[in-house]
């Protein structure tokens, strides 16, 4: 059962040099949603979804890093190498 994944991006934009820029993202509160179930026969009520915190992994950030390069031309960067694909 695939979760959804919640996070909160950290993006710092800096000039090195006319021609450059220096891009650095931080994930922060990385976390799953993990859905509630339907009604609980034993307590008699609905179960309630919870957020679970993970580790954040580089994927993340690298996602973000291709779609900015994406939005600027740059077509060089190397595609990225998920071990679950």
């Amino acid at each position: 059962m695939p979760l959804n994944y919640v996070a909160d991006y950290d993006i710092n934009v800096s000039r090195v040099n006319p021609s450059q820029c220096l891009v650095e993202i931080k994930v922060t509160n990385a976390s799953v949603i993990v859905p509630g179930h339907r009604f609980n026969v034993h307590t008699f009520k609905f179960d309630q979804g919870k957020r679970i915190m993970v580790t954040a992994t580089t994927i993340e950030e690298y996602e973000l890093l291709l779609e900015i390069g994406r939005r600027l031309s740059q077509m060089n960067m190397l595609a990225l190498s998920c071990p679950i694909d």
